[in-house]
């Protein structure tokens, strides 16, 4: 009796110290994935705010702005408007009402300005109708200064804001909330953030919100939320503001998908790396969602 007796003692108290071991084992990964993933951000912030004095950036958003304004006497034919609906009637509208939610409808969608309307006709509808991809077009061929002012500058926008930074779409913004140049090219382009179809979206917070009260040169990050113009799926923006000398002309957003924030979770899915076999780390907002995904989702 006094052998077993000792044998269970010893048996609890190696469980104790196990169960010790593994707690202190995982507040340490917890603790360092924590400090992973805020380098992570402080790396995407520090990325933004590097380009916001850049003189070819500031140089660009005061040409696409200028060229953009010019165009607001343009209006579309009845042709082209009809391409233009179409393409939102296919890849949107139906989709969206398929869902079974509230009906939207194209007018919904459209840019409210003339000259969004003519930019996204030439530069999203037009190729989209030809089978070409609406990000790969440098000159719309319209013969517009907008054209002349695209061509000299998208190719190493690309190169300087997307693939050095591995992010998604990089936009430059107006003071006015006018997305006047988009790297992808997609339906948000040529809209008003602030008083547009997506002025209650994440991005329109941050630039609405948040930018105006933080010092010069600084990026912030927006919440991650569903974004219609990336087909609805969840994103982020690091958004900072544009000088031309001492004047605040605009901002520059860059998109950052939840691959991105996936990826420094899991280390680009190696978990065992840092000793998780079977767990997972994730991000959970203030509100008690998920901001990141699960292991199980990926």
């Amino acid at each position: 009796a006094s052998v077993l007796l000792v044998g269970g003692l010893n048996f609890y108290a190696a469980q104790g110290l196990l169960d010790d071991g593994t707690e202190d084992q995982l507040v340490g990964i917890g603790t360092a994935r924590a400090r992973t993933i805020e380098n992570g951000v402080e790396r995407v912030l520090a990325r933004t705010s590097s380009v916001s004095g850049d003189l070819g950036i500031v140089d660009a958003l005061g040409k696409f702005a200028n060229d953009f304004a010019a165009l607001e006497d343009e209006v579309l034919s009845a042709e082209q408007q009809a391409v233009l609906e179409n393409f939102y009637e296919v890849n949107y509208v139906e989709p969206y009402n398929s869902l079974g939610l509230e009906e939207a409808t194209v007018e919904e969608f459209l840019p409210t300005s003339n000259a969004g309307r003519y930019l996204q006709y030439h530069y999203i509808a037009e190729p989209w109708q030809r089978g070409v991809e609406p990000s790969t077009v440098v000159d719309a061929g319209d013969g517009s200064d907008y054209s002349r002012t695209h061509a000299r500058f998208h190719e190493s926008l690309n190169t300087m804001l997307t693939e050095s930074f591995g992010a998604g779409d990089a936009e430059l913004i107006t003071l006015g909330g006018d997305i006047v140049y988009s790297v992808d090219k997609r339906i948000d382009f040529g809209t008003n953030i602030l008083d547009g179809p997506y002025d209650d979206s994440n991005l329109a917070d941050v630039l609405r919100d948040r930018l105006p009260r933080v010092r010069s040169g600084s990026a912030v990050l927006a919440d991650i939320d569903l974004y219609l113009p990336d087909g609805g799926r969840p994103v982020f923006f690091s958004a900072v503001s544009i000088k031309n000398e001492t004047e605040t002309i605009g901002a520059l957003a860059t998109e950052i998908p939840v691959a991105a924030l996936n990826s420094i979770t899991t280390s680009g899915q190696e978990w065992e790396k840092f000793g998780l076999q079977s767990g997972e780390s994730y991000v959970v907002g203030g509100d008690g969602l998920l901001r990141s995904e699960s292991r199980l989702w990926i």
